[in-house]
């Protein structure tokens, strides 16, 4: 606090350990990621199911796959941006609506055509789930604990498809392909009131909307359940006097470079991310295992990726997180390499994917939280939505490069030295943002807010 009734909102979020408030904000956002990842990677597992009952080429499946990484794409980049102009639980209640209402619709899908359509629909949603999250919680993170804090929640990406993969191999023999699609629709549905009443919004857009004092403070009670918050006092954010997060200011300064490093090593390891959860089933089937093999190796891709992402939360703040994530991609490429060699052994297989999952799927985590740290405040959906946005262009041409290279029908062993590459590139963009980066991790956001890059 600067004086006596007059409460610094980015000193009081400094200052106060994190206590059960921040916890249960990172919690939520956590469950919507879960929620977001589950269904972003669904139609890899109900893939094999779909091909037999429309009787279709699997080559056929790429669209369908693509569409919602489309949806995605569209969604980071105007839902990303407009959380930092409207505010932040505002867009993630939105999204969340959002893709658990046309999840729902796409149980009732008939075609390949309608399935196309309402996937796209529900990746709008996904991909403005995403940006908001990250940038709520890294608002609400002190410095030191924020590249943890965000990796964790991110982390719930890797979990959903994990949770997922177990869960396809039980309801697609119990129910049918289409219980995944009720199930990614009912839970974030039902989850949406307690979002609402839980979740704090933006301290910068609240301050900046002029709202009275007793709504800002009930805002962060949210978070700091125990704070000291008078009648009558006068709550000061640096932030809140900024009127506009205009999209050029991710370049601005010495951002340049680094942002489009970013960009490019998102967009590389969301190719070979989605080649590996949208084509692993039905390669692992057309191998000779059943569905229900194919789901749970799948799955230990996930497993890994989540493992990944919870270790790295755990320990970011001891190393260079911006070295760290560079090597996770290396590790990522000699993994993938790994998978072709594995043969017709189902446990070769599933260690081969756990371990490419660690690195791929914990790869991805650890970028999409760097997305995160990278910006000042202001700019941080912005900045989050813009790489993802141009991330998910990867992840929507992934599933149909992968349809291209099985057509081509070139062994394991070439198919996955020629799928590991993007990986190594994306290695090779992150260790430039190392190299060519000056200062902290984040500019400060009271130094934002005066206008330095």
């Amino acid at each position: 606090m600067a004086e006596q009734g007059v409460i610094d909102i980015p000193e009081l979020i400094e200052s106060n350990p994190i206590g059960s408030g921040r916890w249960l904000l990172a919690a939520l956002c956590l469950f919507v990621v879960t929620l977001d990842g589950f269904n972003a990677q669904v139609m890899g597992y109900v893939a094999p199911s779909l091909i037999k009952a429309w009787h279709v080429d699997r080559s056929a499946m790429g669209p369908v796959a693509s569409s919602a990484l489309f949806g995605l794409m569209i969604g980071a980049l105007l839902l990303g941006t407009l959380g930092d102009r409207v505010g932040r639980k505002a867009v993630l209640l939105v999204a969340t609506v959002l893709f658990g209402v046309f999840s729902l619709l796409t149980s009732l899908v008939t075609t390949p055509g309608e399935m196309l359509i309402l996937r796209f629909l529900t990746g709008v949603g996904l991909g403005g789930a995403m940006p908001a999250a990250i940038a709520l919680v890294a608002e609400y993170s002190p410095s030191k604990a924020r590249a943890g804090m965000v990796t964790l929640v991110v982390g719930g990406f890797a979990i959903g498809p994990a949770i997922g993969g177990f869960a396809a191999a039980g309801l697609i023999h119990a129910f049918g392909w289409r219980s995944m699609f009720v199930a990614g629709g009912v839970i974030p549905l039902l989850m949406t009131p307690a979002l609402w009443l839980l979740l704090p919004e933006s301290m910068r857009f609240v301050t900046r909307k002029g709202v009275g004092a007793e709504r800002i403070a009930a805002n962060l009670r949210k978070v700091f359940p125990r704070g000291q918050f008078p009648p009558g006092a006068r709550y000061l954010h640096a932030e809140g006097t900024i009127r506009k997060a205009p999209v050029r200011d991710i370049f601005a300064g010495n951002r340049t470079l680094g942002t489009l490093m970013l960009w490019l090593a998102i967009f590389m390891n969301l190719v070979g991310l989605n080649l590996q959860t949208n084509w692993l089933p039905v390669i692992i089937t057309g191998l000779g295992f059943p569905i229900s093999q194919a789901v749970t190796a799948t799955a230990m891709f996930h497993v890994g990726g989540a493992i990944g992402g919870l270790v790295l939360a755990r320990f970011a703040h001891r190393f260079d997180f911006i070295l760290v994530v560079s090597a996770m991609f290396a590790l990522a490429g000699i993994m993938i390499v790994l998978i072709g060699g594995a043969g017709g052994s189902i446990l070769m297989l599933r260690l081969s994917i756990f371990g490419a999952g660690l690195f791929v799927v914990g790869g991805q985590t650890a970028i999409n939280a760097l997305s995160g740290i990278l910006y000042p405040g202001y700019i941080r959906s912005t900045g989050s939505g813009w790489a993802l946005g141009v991330g998910r262009l990867g992840a929507a041409v992934g599933p149909m490069i992968g349809g291209g290279l099985l057509a081509l029908h070139l062994g394991l062993s070439k198919l996955f030295w020629i799928e590991s590459a993007p990986f190594f590139l994306a290695a090779l963009a992150v260790l430039v943002i190392r190299l060519t980066r000056r200062g902290p991790l984040a500019v400060p956001d009271a130094a934002a807010a005066d206008g330095e890059p």
